[in-house]
């Protein structure tokens, strides 16, 4: 069975055995990360009050640094585009989508 293009995983090779299904986020976990993680790295920028067009691809490439394992759960279409909609809906971007 391949979860090719749905898994945001390194590669098996690169982790003890057994461990890179043990180690996935159920997506629900992921979500409650990922939207706490808004939050912060709005922080971090200083534009919490009125984020001025945050884009999700600088988000994305943050995450990745701090928190890579909110980055590893199954989803039914991608991991990044769960994060983009969550980070949306956090942001209150739906008008520009």
């Amino acid at each position: 069975m391949s979860y090719a293009g749905t898994l945001a995983l390194a590669p098996a090779e690169d982790l003890p055995l057994g461990d890179h299904l043990s180690s996935l986020m159920t997506r629900e976990e992921a979500e409650q990360g990922v939207r706490y993680f808004c939050t912060k790295w709005a922080e971090e920028r200083g534009d919490l009050d009125q984020p001025e067009n945050p884009r999700c691809s600088d988000f994305f490439s943050w995450l990745e640094q701090k928190s890579p394992g909110h980055l590893k759960f199954r989803s039914s279409t991608s991991v990044r585009g769960d994060v983009e909609r969550w980070f949306i809906d956090e942001f209150k971007q739906g008008w520009r989508h």
